[in-house]
């Protein structure tokens, strides 16, 4: 049976898991099963980084790829300021477009990283 299973914590309340299975069950659970599992979590997050069960680069280069878009668009607004509104608007739009399929170029490896993980998990 496949679940998926939505966690969802409230100040000064119970922890409430819903899973939601072919049956459509839904348990609560006290405060101290709430501190086991945020240990369970955080255990199964460090696991998963520290033996590369997950990839961390990702996540890093999607910071990165925001951060030089936002370069991208200061510098754009620069060359608008000395150079003219067009040419600020064309580097912006030029750079924008070659910053994502940059970044992309370098996403696409993990991804088929992922994509051939699922397969090999296949049985």
């Amino acid at each position: 049976i496949t679940s998926k299973c939505f966690i969802t914590v409230s100040v000064g309340m119970v922890l409430a898991i819903r899973c939601h299975r072919q049956n459509m069950k839904t348990s609560i659970i006290n405060g101290s099963e709430v501190s086991r599992l945020s240990v369970a979590i955080q255990v199964e997050l460090m696991r998963n980084i520290l033996f590369f069960d997950s990839m961390l680069t990702p996540k890093i280069i999607t910071v990165i790829y925001w951060l030089t878009l936002l370069g991208v668009v200061i510098s754009g607004i620069g060359v608008m300021t000395y150079s003219g509104v067009l040419s600020g608007l064309l580097g912006i739009l030029i750079g924008g477009v070659f910053v994502r399929v940059a970044f992309e170029m370098v996403i696409i490896a993990f991804k088929n990283n992922e994509y051939l993980r699922k397969i090999a998990e296949k049985p």
